[in-house]
Parts: structure tokens; sequence; C-alpha cells
């Protein structure tokens, strides 16, 4: 009988601790960001809105303001994206697929299936993808606030 050991080499715990810890930092450098854009105190109510709220804010505010802020829009719509990846890691489990080959052995895959939706899953090399382009948007918007972009 063939026996499975899920994540048996913790391929899919190091994604998914890359991927959680980089939107950590979004979200760090997006509040940090919404406090740098604006003389009011937003962020402090900011910081209650989920990480799209958060988003939509940053981008609505960048929008309306005069200056080349191309490089951090185009961040910040990868970071919305991401999100999807990110909600699916956060709130559903790792699944194990059994299959048997044509000739009659089991077939393992690993996924993060869904719960809301069954056509949507989630492989390891997505995850893993999602992870780096996360890790890439968070040094960016970081890089941003260190060089103290702002309109005041």
């Amino acid at each position: 009988m063939a026996t499975f050991t899920p994540d048996e080499h913790g391929h899919w715990v190091d994604g998914i601790g890359r991927l959680i810890f980089a939107f950590a930092g979004i979200e760090s450098a997006v509040l940090a960001l919404l406090q740098q854009f604006s003389l009011s105190k937003i962020h402090e109510t900011a910081a209650q809105l989920n990480l799209h709220s958060k988003l939509d804010l940053l981008l609505e505010i960048i929008g309306s303001t005069e200056g080349n802020f191309t490089a951090l829009t185009s961040s910040l719509q990868s970071a919305k994206r991401l999100t999807k990846q990110r909600n699916l890691v956060a709130h559903n489990r790792l699944a194990v697929g059994i299959c048997m080959s044509p000739d009659m052995k089991l077939q393992f895959r690993e996924f993060i299936p869904s719960k809301r939706n069954e056509n949507v899953e989630l492989t390891l090399k997505q995850l893993q993808d999602a992870a780096e382009k996360a890790h890439q948007v968070e040094r960016f918007l970081w890089s941003q606030v260190r060089n103290g972009v702002s309109v005041i």
C-alpha cells in the first residue's frame, strides 16, 4: 500500500510563511504610506480596514495627487491582485487529491482548495510564485516609505 505524508519536505509551510510574512509587511507599509500621503490622521482609521480597502483608499489618494507615482500605483495594484492568493492560503487548508494512474498506482497531489469556489485552487508552484511577488512588492513599498514619498 502506498503511503503519503503531506508537505513531507516543508515546501508548503515555507511558501505559506513567506506569503503571510510578506503581506504583514505590505499591510504595515500601506499604513505608513497612508500616513505620508495625508496631513490628516486617516491612517489611524484606515488601520481598522481590511487590506483590500486600505489599498483602495491609498490608490484613490495617489490618483488625486500630482506627481508621477506610476511604479507605486503598479506595486499597490499587484498587492491587490495577490490578496486573492493570500486569502486562499489564510482561510483554507492543504488538501491531498488521490487518483489511480493508468498502471494502477496511487498518485497524490497537494493543493489548497477554495471553500467558496470548487473551481479555484492553489498549487505549490502558484504559492511559491505569489510569495516571491509579495516579497518584491513588500520590498518596493518599504523603499517608498524610507524615501519619504509624500505630497506634503
